[in-house]
C-alpha cells in the first residue's frame, strides 16, 4: 500500500477513469511519501486544478517551485493559477522568476504587465506592455492595454498616437474606439467622443467601458436622460458594486436630482471589498463629498468624517525630503498655485483677479496648470504668472517632485475634491506650508497634508472651526475678488413689469424646502412667476423630468435651456425681477453675475459653508438686507421686493457701480489680505524653525 509506484499507479488510473477525488486523494498520498519530489507536487497540483480547488492547487505548485526552482513551466503554472485565485503579487514574484530565469515568452510579458494592473503598479505595467509591443508591435490587445495605463496615469496625449495605430489595424474594435473617446473628452472634444463611444456601444455585445464612455460624452453634452440611460445599461453587465458604474453614475444621477440614490450606489460602492487604483477610490470618495453638500441638513461632522476617509488613502505616501530655504521671515516668497481651472471656467472669475493683482516685490507666482487645451483665459493667467508648469502628464508624485524642485515655500490647492483633483501631491508635502481655499470647493478636504483654509467673516465665522480639519484663517473680507467678463453687456435699464423670480442655479440643488418656498413666494405675490433656466433644460427629456417634479407647481414656473451658452443669453437678466438663490447650496457666480448685470439676489444662509457663499457676497457689497434669517423672511424679502418698483430701478441702475467700488470686486484690495495672510503663515512657520 505504501509502495510510491503503486500509489503513482492508482493515482493516474483514478484520474483517467475520471474520479478525479480519489486520485486527489491518492495523490496527497504519495506527496507524503515522496515529498522531496517536485514531479509529485505538479501532478498533486494538476489534479486539484481540475477540481477547481485552486487555493489548494496553487499551494501544490508552490512546493513544486520551492523543490526545482528553475523549471519555468511550474513558475508559470503558479502565475496562472495566483491569478485565479484572485492574488496577482503572487503571480507576479513566480513571472518575474520566469524573466529571471532568462526564459520569459511575449505570454509571459503580457502576464506580468496584466498582474502590474491589478496590484495598481501604473508605471510598471506601462514599461511591461511597451516592451511588449517591442516583441509584438502589431497586437490591438497591448496597444489598448497600453493605452487604459496612460490614460489612468493623465498621460492622454501619449495615448492618442497609440490608439489611432490601434484603429489601423482593426477600426472597429471596441476598447480602441472607448479609449480614444475618454482622449478626447479629456480634451474637451465632447460630440467627437460621443461619435467614437456610440460606434463603440452600438456593437452586438458593447463591453462596459464603452457603456461608461457613452455616458461622460452624453453628460458633456447635456444630454442628462441619455447619460443616465447608458449607465443604467452598464449597471445590467457588471455586478452590484462596480466603482466604475458608481464613479459615472454619481454625475449622472446628480444631474437628474436624484442625489439620494447617488449616494447610495456610493456608499454600497465604498464598502464593496475589492482591489482598486487609489486614484478610482479618490475619484469615488470625492463624488460622495460633492454629493453630501446637497443633502439637507448635513451635520458638519459627518461632512468631516467622510473627507478624513479619502485622507486614508493617502497614509502610504511618504513625504518628500525638504528642499533647502532660507527661513528669513520678510524675504520675497514663492507661491504656487495648484489647478486645472487655469481657463475658460466659473474659477476663473476669481483665479484671474487673484493672479494680476499680487504684489510681485513680495511675491513669486507659480501655477502649476492641469490644463490640457490652453485658451484665451488661461493665456492672460500666464502673462501674470512668474512660471507656469504645464503638469497634466505628470504623475501626483512627479507634480510633487516638480513643486519641491521649485521651492515653493506656500502651496495654495484650488480644486478641493472636483474631479481631477491633485490632493495626491500635496499628500507628499512638497511645501512646508499648504493652504485649501473655498475657490473651487466649498468644504473642508480632510487631508492631513493641508494646514489651513482660507476663509472670510461669512464663509467661515466663528465657530466653524469644527468643520474643517485645516486650521481656519479668516481674511478680513472675502475670499477673493471677482472679475466680470469686459464681454457682458450693461444691464437692462429698467425691470420688468411683471414680478419674475429667476433661478439659474444647477437643478441638483432644487431640493424639496426650495421648491416649497417656491410655492410659499408665489402665493405671496400672486401674479408673479418663477423662470428656471439652466443647460440641463437644453435637453427636452430632462425638462420633461423637471415639470413632473414640480408638481402642481409646473404651471407658475416657466423652465429654458441655454441654447448656445451664456454668453448669447446674458439678455434674460432684463426679463427678471430678482434671482433666489438656492438654500441648499448657495451660488457663487449664480449670485455674482446676475447682481452684475443689475439683478437682485436673495440669499438664506445655512449652518455649512456652501450654504453661505450668497451671504459672503451679498454682505461685502453692501446688501445684507437681502440676506435672510430663515424661510419665512426669505419669502417677505422677495415679496418686499416685488411690491417696491422704486428700489427694482434703483438696483438695476446701481448694482454694478456698487459692486465695482466693493470688495467684491477690489483685486489689490483683496489680494493684499491674502498675501497678509500668507505673510503670516510664514513668520509663524519661521518661528518654528528657531
Amino acid at each position: 500500500m505504501d509502495d510510491p509506484r503503486h500509489v503513482m499507479a492508482e493515482a493516474i488510473a483514478a484520474r483517467q477513469a475520471g474520479d478525479l477525488s480519489a486520485s486527489a486523494r491518492w495523490a496527497a498520498r504519495l506527496a507524503e511519501l515522496l515529498p522531496a519530489e517536485p514531479v509529485v507536487r505538479q501532478f498533486q497540483g494538476e489534479v486539484l486544478t481540475e477540481l477547481e480547488r485552486l487555493d489548494e492547487a496553487l499551494a501544490a505548485f508552490e512546493q513544486a517551485v520551492a523543490l526545482a526552482p528553475a523549471e519555468a513551466g511550474m513558475h508559470r503554472a503558479c502565475a496562472f493559477l495566483a491569478v485565479q485565485c484572485a492574488r496577482p503579487d503572487t503571480a507576479l514574484v513566480h513571472l518575474e522568476a520566469v524573466a529571471a530565469l532568462g526564459q520569459e515568452t511575449s505570454d509571459d510579458l503580457a502576464n506580468r504587465a496584466d498582474a502590474l494592473v491589478a496590484l495598481g503598479r501604473g508605471q510598471d505595467a506601462i514599461e511591461a506592455y511597451g516592451a511588449l509591443l517591442r516583441h509584438r508591435p502589431d497586437s490591438v490587445d497591448a496597444l489598448i492595454a497600453l493605452s487604459s495605463q496612460l490614460i489612468q496615469a493623465r498621460r492622454h496625449a501619449e495615448a492618442e498616437p497609440i490608439l489611432r495605430h490601434a484603429l489601423t489595424l482593426s477600426p472597429d474594435d471596441g476598447g480602441a474606439l472607448t479609449n480614444l473617446a475618454l482622449v478626447l473628452l479629456h480634451r474637451g472634444e465632447a460630440d467627437e467622443a460621443l461619435a467614437l463611444a456610440r460606434r463603440a456601444t452600438e456593437r452586438t455585445t458593447p463591453h462596459l467601458a464603452a457603456l461608461l464612455a457613452r455616458a461622460q460624452a452624453e453628460h458633456r453634452l447635456g444630454h442628462a436622460v441619455a447619460a443616465q440611460n447608458m449607465v443604467d445599461a452598464a449597471e445590467r453587465l457588471a455586478p452590484e458594486g462596480n466603482v466604475y458604474i458608481a464613479d459615472c453614475a454619481a454625475t449622472t444621477l446628480t444631474a437628474l436630482g436624484r442625489v439620494d440614490e447617488a449616494i447610495l450606489r456610493l456608499r454600497r460602492t465604498l464598502a464593496t471589498p475589492q482591489r482598486l487604483p487609489a486614484n478610482i477610490l479618490s475619484s469615488v470618495t470625492g463624488k460622495l463629498l460633492f454629493c453630501l453638500q446637497y443633502v439637507p441638513d448635513l451635520p458638519a461632522a459627518a461632512m468631516v468624517a467622510e473627507a478624513r476617509a479619502w485622507n486614508r488613502l493617502a497614509i502610504g505616501i511618504t513625504p518628500l525630503a525638504p528642499a533647502p530655504r532660507s527661513w528669513e521671515p520678510e524675504r520675497r516668497l514663492r507661491i504656487g498655485y495648484v489647478s486645472g481651472d487655469f481657463r475658460q471656467h466659473a474659477c476663473a472669475f476669481y483665479i484671474e483677479p487673484l493672479l494680476a493683482h499680487h504684489d510681485k516685490s513680495q511675491v513669486e507666482v507659480f501655477c502649476y496648470s492641469d490644463v490640457v487645451v490652453e485658451d484665451s483665459h488661461s493665456q492672460r493667467m500666464r502673462a501674470s504668472a512668474d512660471h507656469w508648469r504645464r503638469t497634466a502628464g505628470l504623475t501626483d508624485a512627479a507634480l510633487a517632485e516638480a513643486i519641491c524642485a521649485d521651492g515653493i515655500d506656500i502651496l495654495v490647492d484650488l480644486a478641493g475634491h472636483t474631479s481631477d483633483n491633485r490632493l495626491f501631491a500635496f499628500a507628499h508635502r512638497p511645501a512646508p506650508i499648504q493652504v485649501a481655499t473655498l475657490i473651487g470647493y466649498s468644504a473642508t478636504t480632510g487631508v492631513d497634508a493641508m494646514d489651513t483654509l482660507l476663509g472670510d467673516p461669512f464663509l467661515t465665522p466663528m465657530g466653524c472651526e469644527a468643520e474643517f480639519t485645516e486650521t481656519v484663517h479668516r481674511l478680513p473680507r472675502i475670499i477673493a475678488p471677482f472679475l466680470p467678463d469686459a464681454r457682458w453687456p450693461d444691464p437692462a435699464p429698467e425691470p420688468p413689469e411683471r414680478t419674475v423670480f429667476a433661478s439659474v442655479a444647477d437643478p441638483a440643488r432644487l431640493d424639496a424646502r426650495t421648491i416649497a418656498l417656491w410655492a410659499r413666494l408665489l402665493d405671496a405675490v400672486p401674479d408673479s412667476r418663477i423662470l428656471a433656466k439652466h443647460n440641463l433644460f437644453d435637453d427636452p427629456e430632462a425638462t420633461e423630468l423637471w415639470r413632473r417634479r414640480l408638481g402642481e407647481l409646473a404651471g407658475r414656473v416657466d423652465i429654458e435651456g441655454i441654447p448656445g451658452g451664456w454668453g448669447r443669453n446674458m439678455g434674460f437678466y432684463g426679463r427678471v425681477t430678482a434671482v433666489l438663490d438656492s438654500p441648499l447650496h448657495s451660488g457663487n457666480t449664480t449670485v455674482l453675475i446676475p447682481l452684475w448685470m443689475g439683478v437682485p439676489v436673495i440669499s438664506l444662509p445655512g449652518p455649512n459653508a456652501w450654504q453661505r457663499a450668497g451671504a459672503s457676497i451679498l454682505s461685502n457689497a453692501g446688501l445684507a438686507d437681502l440676506v435672510a434669517r430663515d424661510d419665512a423672511d426669505y419669502v417677505a424679502i422677495a415679496a418686499r421686493l416685488a411690491a417696491d418698483r422704486g428700489r427694482q430701478i434703483d438696483l438695476r441702475q446701481s448694482l454694478r457701480p456698487r459692486l465695482r467700488s466693493s470688495p467684491v470686486c477690489d483685486g489689490p484690495l483683496v489680494v493684499g489680505d491674502i498675501e497678509a495672510a500668507y505673510r503670516g503663515l510664514w513668520r509663524q512657520a519661521c518661528r518654528r524653525q528657531t
